[in-house]
């Protein structure tokens, strides 16, 4: 899938959770317009460093042209806040399973054994 707004940062430490391009009607893009492919220059030849597209004013007519037919990006993060509780939450899930898993596995064999 194409992205519209790959380069923009997000909030510092912030996990990336999800990054879609979305049409007027808010549903996710899988490609953008066909005639999107002609707004860039060719990519470099080798042995050479990529330009900066971004500021080019073909590409911004482009981004323009976009944003006029109602396309926009839609960008999901978690905070960077969040880490440890949800770190303590997923270990406390694994225990408890392991626990039952445990327990199970001990009433499963006293039964079965004569």
């Amino acid at each position: 899938m194409t992205s519209i707004g790959a380069s923009v940062a997000g909030p510092p430490g912030a996990w990336l959770l999800a990054n879609d391009t979305l049409d007027a009607r808010g549903r996710t893009v899988t490609a953008l317009p066909a005639w999107t492919r002609e707004c860039s220059p060719p990519p470099p030849t080798s042995g050479q460093p990529a330009p900066s597209r971004i500021g080019l004013p073909a590409v911004q007519a482009c981004f323009a042209k976009l944003t006029d037919l109602g396309y926009r990006q839609r960008f999901a993060y978690h905070p960077l806040s969040a880490f440890w509780p949800l770190q303590w939450v997923e270990t406390a899930l694994f225990l408890a399973l392991s626990a039952l898993l445990a327990g199970f596995c001990l009433w499963w064999t006293r039964h079965r054994l004569p």
